[in-house]
Order: C-alpha cells, then structure tokens, then sequence
C-alpha cells in the first residue's frame, strides 16, 4: 500500500535518523527496488525521526525495531515490514521487506562488526576475537543483543572480513548514488 501510494500521486517523505545512517541506506535501497521515489527527510537520531513519523511531518521511516515498537504496540504506529532476511523475534507477526514486497532475497538489514585499528598486533587481534567469541556466547549478553532486535554470531577476524567486503559491495551502489562520503 505504501508502495502504491508513493508511485500514484504527490512525492511521500521519508525520515531517518541521519544521512547515511541504516534506516536511510534501507529506504533509498527499497526505493530503488520498488522504482519508487520519496524524498528524504534526515534528522538528528532516531528519536527525532521517530517523532516526525508520529507527528505526521513525514509518511514513513526505517527505524529502528526496539526505538519504534513501543509506538506500534500503543497503536500509535504502524509496522509495515521489518528490513531483515529473517522475521524479528521482537515483533514477530510483521512480515520481512522481502515478504511483505513479495521479493524473495530482499535482504535490507544490517551486519554490527567489532573492528580494531589497522595496526593492532596479531597476538592482541587474536587476544580480542578469543574473547569476544566467548562473549558472544554467553546467555545474558544473547538475550540483552536480542532485546536491542541484534542476533549475536560471533566469527574469526577472516569471517568478518568476509561480511565486511560482501556488505560493501551490497551497499556501494546505494551509497554512491546518493554521492555519500565519509566524514
């Protein structure tokens, strides 16, 4: 329905939390899969983006699950798709982008990776990932990343590096075509 409205009649705006930001990348990558166009309304944080969308500044916005469920749970707000492959354990009944669109692959969501400088020794390297793998499995830090709508993986330096370079490929035409740098 969303997609419908944007393509029949005045340009919808969309919020984000800031240029650049997931919520944005996820809206100009859904645009440019539905052949959509809306503008872009980015604010400071997700807070304010958030409001904008209640307060019916704007038509839409990625958001962040956990800032915007409490809205979709008072009814307040409407919970179109999630932007993941798989449906969030935090709202269970929206469907994905990919279901919702009925586009099987679609795929918008957001890998975390914990980096070090370029310069760190191998033995401090290997020091970190031994104990962040062992973070990552204990059952109270599980729960806590699963409360903020995150899904602990836990992988060596090389499997991040791998996430790394298949999400800068996925996200570099998006990001070049709205001609953003890093600042």
């Amino acid at each position: 329905e969303l997609v419908a409205k944007a393509k029949g009649g005045a340009p919808l705006m969309y919020a984000s939390g800031g240029p650049g930001v997931p919520g944005h990348l996820a809206s100009e990558m859904l645009l440019e899969q539905t052949k959509v166009r809306m503008e872009h309304v980015p604010y400071r944080g997700p807070a304010p983006a958030t409001q904008a969308v209640l307060g019916g500044e704007v038509a839409c916005g990625f958001l962040a699950t956990p800032t915007v469920l409490p809205h979709v749970k008072s009814g307040r707000l409407v919970a179109l798709a999630v932007s993941s492959e798989a449906p969030s354990s935090l709202a269970p009944d929206v469907p994905t982008l990919a279901k919702a669109l009925n586009q099987p692959g679609l795929d918008v969501s957001f890998r975390l990776v914990l980096q070090a400088a370029k310069a760190t020794p191998p033995a401090v390297v290997a020091e970190i990932e031994k104990h962040a793998a062992e973070i990552m499995k204990q059952a109270d830090v599980r729960e806590r990343l699963k409360n903020y709508d995150l899904t602990a993986v836990g992988s060596t330096s090389a499997q991040a590096q791998q996430v790394m370079t298949a999400e800068m490929k996925r996200w570099e035409p998006v990001v070049k075509r709205l001609g953003l740098k890093a600042e």
